[in-house]
């Protein structure tokens, strides 16, 4: 994990500035949440909303990247390639919602923004550990035996 580190701090500040973003939400969406969605009261304080961001995105990277080492170098590959697209339909998703849900398109810009790092932020590591060589197919032992 030591050379992931860098990639870990760009987790790390994407998912701080993303719950600072959803934490300035609307009045009126402050509202809602206070009085409909009173489970998503955590995303009211900036670092409840991004620790909880950075603990899924850290989780997706450990999934990816273990994956991405354990399987087969197509395979590897090949889930990259899907977690990548999810990510970019996720992030389609949720701009379709907000443009066409008032309550949603009351939330303000700043949650949008806040929402739309995530997606973002799981596209970048699905993008990272896709172009990461294992040090396994790197030697030529891989997994797959002649």
């Amino acid at each position: 994990m030591r050379k992931h580190v860098l990639f870990i701090l760009f987790l790390i500040g994407l998912s701080l500035s993303s719950g600072w973003l959803m934490s300035r939400m609307s009045w009126i969406g402050r509202l809602g949440v206070n009085w409909f969605h009173q489970d998503l009261k955590f995303l009211k304080t900036w670092y409840w909303g991004g620790g909880l961001e950075f603990i899924l995105l850290f989780v997706l990277f450990v999934l990816q990247y273990s994956l991405r080492r354990k399987c087969l170098p197509l395979v590897g590959i090949s889930v990259q390639l899907v977690a990548l697209l999810l990510a970019v339909l996720g992030f389609w998703l949720c701009w379709v919602d907000f443009k066409s849900d008032l309550s949603h398109h009351l939330m303000k810009q700043n949650f949008h923004a806040g929402v739309y790092l995530f997606w973002i932020g799981w596209a970048c590591v699905s993008s990272y550990v896709s172009l990461q060589v294992t040090s396994k197919n790197s030697k030529g032992n891989s997994p797959v035996k002649a």
